[in-house]
């Protein structure tokens, strides 16, 4: 049954991957089209249907390992605890970016929380990364001394 639930967790996480890593990444696009406003509303226009999808699909890798595996939940958690805070507040400033943006029409509004989007969703990119790589670690790898 472990491993039932293992490929479940793993499909989650793969979903998220997908959604998410579209959202990101058009996120980050912003930046590159600092003089295009029309690229960039068409940027926004399309990770729009994608953008709440996921976060779910996050939320539920989260509480189905949680479930499932809590002693790996807990010491993942714990020990990737600062890691997990920087996905939070990117994700945060992320959210702010995009609901924030269309709340006044002026360009240097906009723009500001474009590039505020732009940064964390590379921010957030980094932390997954970094969450992802150090989960899938040999234990031990990484330390010195025996």
């Amino acid at each position: 049954m472990e491993i039932v639930w293992l490929l479940v967790v793993g499909l989650l996480l793969s979903g998220w991957y997908a959604l998410d890593g579209f959202a990101l990444g058009a996120g980050m696009f912003l930046a590159v089209l600092r003089g295009d406003a029309r690229g960039r509303r068409r940027v926004v226009a399309a990770i729009g249907p994608f953008f709440l999808a996921g976060e779910v699909w996050l939320i539920a890798f989260a509480g189905v390992l949680a479930v499932t595996f809590p002693g790996a939940e807990a010491a993942l958690f714990t020990a990737l605890y600062p890691v997990i805070v920087v996905m939070v507040a990117a994700w945060f400033v992320r959210d702010l970016g995009m609901w924030f943006r269309a709340r006044r029409p002026e360009p240097g509004w906009q723009r500001r929380w474009e590039t505020a989007q732009a940064v964390a969703s590379a921010v957030f990119a980094a932390a997954a990364g970094l969450f992802l790589g150090n989960a899938v670690q040999e234990p031990g790898a990484g330390c010195s001394g025996g």
